[in-house]
C-alpha cells in the first residue's frame, strides 16, 4: 500500500479527504462524521474510503499527523530549538497561533487528537533534529523536546487569546532555561 500513496489518485484521494474531514469537522465532532456522508464530499465512493482508512478514527488520526507535518513544514529550520530555542519559540507560536490554526487545534483538542499531533510533532522535530546532530536522538533529548511541545500547545491553547506578545516572552523565558 505504500506505493499507492506515490499514485497521484491515491495523493488527489487524501487531498480530498483532509479537505472534506476538516470541513465536518468544523460542525460535529468525529463521532459524527459519517464515512458515507465523508466520501460524497470527498468525490469518492465509500469503497475507495476503505481503501485509505479502517475507520473516521482512523482518518481522523491521519488528520491529526497531516496537520503536525503542516506545521512542521511551515516552520522550517528546527534545529534552532537546540541552539536558539527562543528563535524556535516565536517562530512556532507564529505559526501554531494563526487563527486559522487555531480554531483547528480547538478541535482536535475537542475531539482527543492532541496526543496523535503531538506525537507526529515531536517525531518529525526530532528526525530533522537527528538529520543535523545524531546525538538528538537520545531519550534525554526526545523527552526535552515532548515536554516543551506538550507545554507550549497547552499553554497555547489556554493563553494565546489573551497578551500573545506576553504568552511568547514567559514561554521563550520557559525553554530558554532549559539546556538540551
Amino acid at each position: 500500500m505504500k506505493e499507492a500513496k506515490k499514485d497521484l489518485r491515491w495523493v488527489r484521494s487524501e487531498r480530498n479527504l483532509f479537505r472534506a474531514f476538516e470541513e465536518a469537522l468544523a460542525s460535529k465532532p468525529v463521532g459524527k462524521i459519517s464515512v458515507t456522508a465523508l466520501a460524497r464530499e470527498a468525490d469518492m465512493n465509500k469503497s475507495t474510503f476503505y481503501l485509505h482508512y479502517q475507520d473516521i478514527f482512523d482518518l481522523a488520526r491521519a488528520f491529526a499527523e497531516h496537520v503536525a507535518d503542516d506545521v512542521v513544514a511551515e516552520l522550517g529550520d528546527c534545529t534552532e530549538l537546540l541552539g536558539k530555542p527562543n528563535a524556535f519559540i516565536s517562530r512556532f507560536i507564529a505559526v501554531v497561533g494563526k487563527p486559522g490554526r487555531r480554531a483547528l487545534a480547538g478541535r482536535l483538542a475537542s475531539n482527543q487528537l492532541v496526543m496523535p499531533f503531538i506525537d507526529r510533532l515531536v517525531d518529525r522535530i526530532c528526525n530533522e533534529l537527528a538529520a543535523g546532530q545524531p546525538e538528538a536522538l537520545r531519550l534525554d533529548t526526545r523527552i526535552k523536546v515532548t515536554f516543551v511541545l506538550v507545554g507550549l500547545m497547552g499553554t497555547l491553547q489556554r493563553h494565546l487569546g489573551e497578551d500573545g506578545e506576553a504568552v511568547s516572552l514567559v514561554l521563550e523565558d520557559l525553554v530558554s532555561e532549559l539546556r538540551f
